[in-house]
């Protein structure tokens, strides 16, 4: 087994490990809201597949000179649209006023339309030719930017007029932690493989595996808890999940 793929094998076992505290920690949460807790499960199932085809190089092809690896790809097309809902689902609360709620769908969409944009140009920036690699790595770090834009301000300001202080304080956490752990992508992207080759191959495993634990089952955890955290302070009545609750009683 070379060293590279000890770190993918790191990632698979990170996923699993993470998806078995994820899931005994949603069983902590009320019926009402245990859906926060099956989404961040299925991201990390989903990835935890993904790093075992990475680890079994299922769909890694040589293209220019680079190994690609589909599987990463595919992953990050699925699982960061599911992580900004998951994040969402806790800044946009389905209370919202009703001339708001066409509005917050679009929001929706409009956040995950860019996320998937951003993965997809960040795919064809590895399979762009050295001359416009570095145009659909611009695009997708356009899109990267958009989606943050739109997360610190229409989204905050939702979550703040809407679902008051302490659903705001949550969402802000997340968002915070989300951002500062995504901004690593796209320098890790430039200084590996698909970019500079400035650190090696295994470097650059190494570090998608990490962020992609850190990112996946951390969000998973801190959002969890801080629904706990919101539960005990809210006490909201049956059938009310505690986002809604919160927000309601602002």
């Amino acid at each position: 087994m070379d060293s590279a793929n000890v770190w993918l094998w790191f990632g698979l076992i990170g996923m699993l490990v993470g998806s078995f505290v994820i899931f005994v920690m949603t069983q902590l949460l009320r019926k009402e809201d245990q859906h926060h807790g099956y989404v961040a499960l299925s991201i990390t199932l989903i990835a935890a597949t993904a790093y075992y085809a990475l680890a079994t190089h299922l769909g890694d092809f040589s293209f220019n000179g680079k190994t690609v690896q589909v599987a990463r790809y595919a992953d990050w097309v699925i699982t960061t649209p599911l992580l900004l809902l998951g994040l969402l689902a806790v800044g946009l609360p389905t209370v919202l006023k009703l001339k708001n709620l066409n509005y917050r769908l679009g929001l929706i969409l409009a956040i995950l339309g860019l996320d998937i944009y951003m993965i997809l140009t960040g795919f064809l920036a590895v399979l762009a030719n050295s001359n416009n690699s570095y145009v659909w790595y611009a695009v997708s770090c356009g899109a990267f930017l958009a989606i943050t834009l739109l997360l610190f301000s229409e989204v905050r300001n939702l979550s703040l007029h809407n679902g008051g202080k302490k659903v705001a304080a949550l969402y802000m956490r997340l968002t915070y932690f989300l951002t500062v752990v995504w901004i690593f992508y796209p320098v890790v992207w430039f200084l590996g493989n698909d970019g500079t080759s400035t650190i090696s191959y295994t470097t650059e495993n190494a570090l998608y595996a990490i962020l992609d634990v850190t990112a996946k089952v951390g969000f998973g955890l801190l959002t969890i808890s801080g629904i706990l955290s919101l539960q005990r302070d809210i006490k909201p009545a049956s059938g009310e999940s505690t986002i809604d609750a919160a927000a309601s009683r602002q």
